[in-house]
C-alpha cells in the first residue's frame, strides 16, 4: 500500500534514472536545490503548481508521480512470435 514516502521515493527514482541530480531538476523546474532537497526528502508538501513542473521534467503524466513500484504490476516482456 501506498504511504506518505512514495512520491518523494518515486521522485528520486524518476530523477535517478534519467541521470539528473537535484541541482538540474531544480533548474528545470524554476525552483531551487534547497527546496528539491527538501521534496525528495519528504519534509515539504508539493504544490499542485511544483508537480506539474516535475511531470514535464520528467516527461511523464501526473498520475504517475504517485505510483508506488511496490504496487505496480510486473511488467514481462512479450514472446517474439514464431
Amino acid at each position: 500500500m501506498s504511504g506518505p514516502s512514495v512520491v518523494p521515493n518515486r521522485i528520486k527514482v524518476l530523477r535517478t534514472a534519467q541521470k539528473l541530480t537535484q541541482d538540474e531538476v531544480a533548474r528545470l523546474c524554476e525552483s531551487s536545490f534547497s527546496l528539491m532537497s527538501k521534496i525528495e526528502g519528504g519534509t515539504r508538501e508539493l504544490t499542485p503548481a511544483m508537480i506539474e513542473k516535475l511531470c514535464s521534467c520528467f516527461k511523464i503524466p501526473a498520475w504517475q508521480l504517485f505510483l508506488d513500484p511496490d504496487d505496480m504490476p510486473a511488467i514481462t516482456e512479450e514472446e517474439e512470435p514464431s
